[in-house]
């Protein structure tokens, strides 16, 4: 099975899920030029560590470019900072795009979905789930909670959140056909807007 990890920036979520998924046949693209890029660069934690080379990833300029080079992966799975998908990059590999989500679906759509459980008073965990052209409303594979871990602050736990949905992933590759794809329902859940600090 070949598995690509799509990022924009060198940011924390494609190198914890390139960390998490070492074991398996992966290529990780990285996309170091546009203004995304640029601001994924920073997002969360620039100097989190990890085992990527970013020496050896593939490099793009546009998403666009991806389109011939992903028919000839598996799954390709969002690594951060790129936005909403078009239908014909969403069909270029051959069983789909996959999203780690840092929220219990369908409950938390859309951004910030650890702010919004904290303040919600909620549980937190996260989904890998098959992209669609929605907000995080493609097909649930796996919804877990995330088990107890005492962090300092709301940054932390986001951290870890992306580091439980890349145990999921992993979890996923080891056996895909395990798990079947259940639709979410459009009246199901939030769709959140992005967390502002007055918001709690």
């Amino acid at each position: 099975m070949k598995i690509a990890i799509v990022m924009s920036g060198p940011n924390i979520v494609g190198r914890i899920y390139s960390d998490k998924l070492s074991d398996f046949c992966h290529t990780v693209f990285l996309d170091r030029t546009s203004k995304r890029a640029l601001q994924a660069k920073n997002s969360l934690d620039p100097d989190y560590k990890s085992h990527l080379d970013l020496g050896n990833c593939v490099i793009f300029e546009e998403i666009n470019e991806l389109k011939l080079r992903l028919t000839e992966f598996d799954y390709a799975i969002n690594g951060g900072g790129l936005g909403i998908l078009k239908t014909d990059i969403i069909e270029s590999p051959l069983a789909g795009w996959l999203n780690g989500h840092p929220g219990l679906l369908p409950e938390y759509r859309g951004l910030n979905p650890v702010q919004w459980a904290i303040r919600n008073m909620d549980r937190v965990g996260a989904t890998v789930h098959l992209i669609d052209e929605g907000i995080d409303t493609g097909p649930i594979l796996i919804r877990k909670i995330m088990p107890w871990k005492y962090f300092n602050s709301v940054k932390e736990c986001h951290i870890q959140c992306y580091e439980h949905g890349g145990e999921l992933l992993r979890i996923f590759f080891g056996n895909p056909e395990l798990f079947t794809p259940v639709s979410q329902k459009k009246h199901e859940g939030n769709p959140y807007g992005l967390f502002m600090k007055g918001d709690f």
